[in-house]
């Protein structure tokens, strides 16, 4: 049972469960996998980030043959870790934590080996204060608009779900 959660209510990972399957079992496998993925998920991110470089550059190939890669790493641990180790559902969450590393590793090394002004070269990495501030100037009042739209969406889908079930597929249909 999640914290927090009213009474017939469900919260999070669990309510999204909720709407393919009521097999507690299989609901408590998605809160599970959904919690170490979502904690673990840091080569998701930078893979994410750093493939957006290489497509600026105009490279399409090597972020998404970095992708294949990963999800051919993930194809080939989810047996070994699910099955041979028996690890179940965290098997599963481990071997695409794994595989989306070994994504975000190829796509770093690609930026790595890379002649331009997108070469990442670690040596000679430093902050640019007077750089810094204008991204800042720019990117912050976009992020905080993001953030109030995303939460105001939360606000009224949260206010939408408390009416129940029915009015959830009505305001979903709508």
């Amino acid at each position: 049972r999640v914290r927090g959660a009213r009474e017939g209510h469900r919260a999070g990972s669990e309510a999204d469960a909720t709407i393919v399957t009521e097999s507690e079992a299989v609901i408590a496998d998605v809160i599970v996998y959904g919690r170490i993925v979502c904690v673990c998920s840091i080569g998701l991110f930078l893979e994410s980030g750093w493939t957006k470089v290489l497509q600026a550059e105009g490279n399409m190939n090597r972020p998404m043959a970095a992708q294949i890669l990963g999800a051919v790493t993930n194809i080939v641990l989810d047996p070994l870790f699910i099955f041979a180790l028996n690890m179940g559902v965290r098997g599963a969450a481990l071997a695409t934590i794994i595989s989306q590393t070994v994504s975000a590793i190829l796509v770093l090394l690609c930026l790595m080996k890379m002649e331009g002004p997108c070469h990442l070269d670690f040596k000679h990495l430093k902050f640019h204060l007077n750089q810094l501030g204008q991204m800042l100037r720019i990117g912050l009042p976009a992020g905080l608009q993001g953030i109030v739209f995303s939460l105001s969406n939360v606000l009224i889908q949260s206010s939408v779900n408390s009416f129940g079930s029915q009015v959830m597929a009505g305001n979903t249909a709508a």
